[in-house]
């Protein structure tokens, strides 16, 4: 891909957005000589704009910090239009109040040139929605592997006794020092306040291994249906805890029960939705 062209068509679509509307655009920007997400609101801002393969964080996770009701211009990777597309349907994101540049993603690149874990599993190299799209599809297409060796990890979690696997979460979570990155990163984690900081939880304690790992499973079952696997939260954990491998195994339940996948299905999360019917076929 030409990753110059793309992002000279990126400010084109945006200029045209501020033209028309008084409204602002979620999209990298400049900072030194690399690119951090940013917000701009006028013309003259747009040359700051940037676009290249180094780009893992989601756009789609500052919409949280925008009124549903403003105007809004955000530059979506397949990943972030997931994630958009999940908003949507939990009616945080107004569809009429959001303009969604479209890019196509050979997937992005970490410090060592090498594809994140996240972009090789990626099924949406096109974004599932958009306002304007920007790719050429024969551009993006590529020999994709086998569900079973992309998921090698998660395979070998589940063929593991039940106390093994205990004994691997109970390590793996009580790593973590509380430090809500995952949190701050995650586009579907927009609750106001995470009970991690509730200070009426009067049973849990940052400090407890324990308690973190309850954490972390209540955390799964509330992104169970939800979490569309962009991996960014694994990528800013300073622990290096596999966050992801938690997360896909509940929506690969999910996808096994519903047949619902998040960001792909068009329908509401299952578990966000009440089927007497369904539900009556579930228990046969």
């Amino acid at each position: 891909m030409d990753y110059n062209a793309i992002e000279m068509r990126i400010k084109e679509e945006v200029k045209k957005f501020l033209q028309k509307y008084d409204g602002k655009v979620i999209c990298f920007i400049k900072f030194g000589d690399k690119a951090i997400p940013g917000i701009i609101s006028s013309i003259t801002e747009v040359e700051s704009l940037v676009w290249n393969r180094k780009l893992k964080t989601l756009l789609a996770t500052y919409l949280k910090k925008i009124d549903k009701n403003e105007k809004v211009c955000i530059i979506a990777k397949g990943c972030d239009s997931r994630a958009i597309l999940e908003l949507m349907k939990e009616n945080q994101v107004e569809r009429d109040n959001i303009f969604i540049i479209g890019v196509c993603c050979e997937g992005m690149l970490n410090e060592n040139n090498e594809l994140f874990d996240a972009c090789k599993r990626c099924k949406t190299k096109m974004p599932i929605i958009y306002d304007v799209l920007i790719c050429e599809r024969e551009e993006v297409e590529s020999e994709e592997e086998s569900s079973k060796e992309l998921d090698q990890d998660l395979h070998v979690i589940e063929e593991m006794p039940p106390k093994e696997k205990l004994r691997y979460w109970m390590e793996m979570l009580g790593r973590c020092i509380a430090c809500m990155a995952c949190v701050e990163v995650c586009p579907m984690c927009y609750c106001k306040e995470c009970v991690i900081n509730n200070k009426d939880v009067g049973w849990f304690k940052k400090t407890s291994r324990k308690d973190m790992f309850f954490f972390h499973i209540i955390r799964a079952y509330h992104l169970a249906g939800r979490c569309i696997d962009c991996g960014v939260c694994e990528e800013v954990c300073p622990e290096s805890i596999k966050l992801t491998l938690l997360y896909r195994k509940v929506n690969k339940d999910i996808k096994t029960l519903f047949g619902y996948e998040p960001g792909i299905s068009k329908e509401k999360n299952p578990l966000l939705s009440y089927d007497i019917e369904r539900d009556k076929e579930i228990e046969k």
